[in-house]
């Protein structure tokens, strides 16, 4: 019928455009959904059109809300099956919450005989990442960089695939607990520590910034590389291209943006025609390199506040510790802001009044 073959239609799709086979279960509501995908799985479609021959022949397992905890509980009472339960008529209530409470035993009768009124609502995406953790080994001619910029090339092909940029990455990591340890599996991750580490990056999808984040991240869990097993790029906090936000919004403007409130909370008024420049010395490594820049800040009454940009006044009022991991092509956008009232040291004039600033 119309609702299989649109079913089928959408299979192929996702084949052709992934290489990956998909199920697909059709239902009157989420539940019966559900248990006709997981009927149908690895690679099918099913549509369920009477509920009782669906769920008859499932155990309780399969049902949702019963795991191995509650199944040890109910089947020395002899309630093994969806069946077993559809036997007890109108006493299933009662018998199973003396045995799992009462609320969980409304439910789960409730789904015994096909009911579900949960609602159907898009899923919205939060997260979108790539993690490897098969055949991860350091011991070869290939490094941990080399692992982490094809994640984060990955990543990037994943968001923009899905046309969303995000500002906020996390780096995973597994850990292995015992590296003399031979796994199970040939080449497996073994048993493993989960580590994590994550950070605010601007709004972006761009694979170098993905890739040097991920090394200064890996630098502060400070694991040796010979005993990770695993590793993953995720990327949170997710906007659309399309949104007014992300299309008003450069990279730098957008992390200038979230750091302005801090910002104005310790800052104090400047006077205009104030002869005191502050001194301030901001580090700032991106990928392993650094490079010093010094510039020169004229002291005058016609040098502009900013009121109306997103820019601090000064760059005591930026967040120094965000600074540090600010990729070199944002750090370079950054300088650029304020060239308009430095110029470089070679060029100062003994009679103005200046102050120099170290940005690394």
């Amino acid at each position: 019928d119309f609702v299989k073959s649109l079913a089928e239609h959408i299979r192929v799709d996702i084949v052709k455009k992934t290489e990956c086979t998909a199920s697909i279960g059709i239902g009157p509501n989420k539940l019966l959904a559900k248990l006709a995908a997981d009927k149908i799985k690895p690679n099918g479609c099913y549509v369920c059109r009477d509920w009782k021959e669906l769920l008859g022949g499932l155990d309780l397992r399969d049902i949702p809300g019963v795991g191995w905890k509650s199944q040890k509980k109910l089947e020395p009472h002899g309630l093994r099956t969806v069946a077993d339960v559809w036997d007890l008529n109108d006493e299933a209530e009662t018998v199973l919450g003396e045995i799992i409470g009462l609320g969980n035993a409304q439910k789960i009768v409730k789904y015994c005989f096909g009911k579900d009124d949960r609602p159907v609502t898009p899923a919205v995406r939060k997260s979108i990442g790539a993690e490897c953790n098969y055949g991860v080994r350091f011991d070869g001619p290939y490094g941990v960089d080399y692992m982490m910029q094809g994640l984060a090339k990955e990543v990037e092909t994943r968001m923009a695939g899905a046309e969303i940029r995000g500002s906020k990455l996390t780096l995973k990591v597994m850990k292995s607990k015992d590296t003399t340890k031979v796994p199970g599996k040939f080449l497996g991750h073994g048993s493993c520590h989960n580590l994590s580490k994550s950070i605010d990056i601007p709004l972006t999808r761009d694979k170098d910034i993905l890739a040097s984040v991920g090394m200064k991240l890996l630098e502060k869990l400070d694991v040796n590389v010979h005993s990770i097993r695993g590793m993953g790029i995720v990327v949170t906090s997710l906007k659309f291209d399309g949104d007014n936000d992300a299309q008003s919004s450069s990279p730098l403007s957008s992390w200038l943006k979230k750091y302005k409130s801090r910002a104005s909370q310790t800052a104090h008024d400047v006077n205009d025609d104030t002869s005191d420049i502050d001194q301030d010395e901001i580090m700032a490594d991106s990928a392993g390199v650094s490079k010093m820049v010094t510039f020169e800040e004229e002291a005058s009454e016609t040098t502009p506040h900013r009121k109306d940009s997103l820019m601090p006044n000064t760059f005591s009022q930026i967040d120094q510790d965000v600074l540090q991991h600010l990729p070199s092509e944002l750090l370079d956008e950054l300088k650029s802001e304020y060239k308009t009232s430095r110029k470089p040291v070679s060029e100062q004039s003994p009679t103005k009044q200046t102050g120099q600033r170290k940005i690394a």
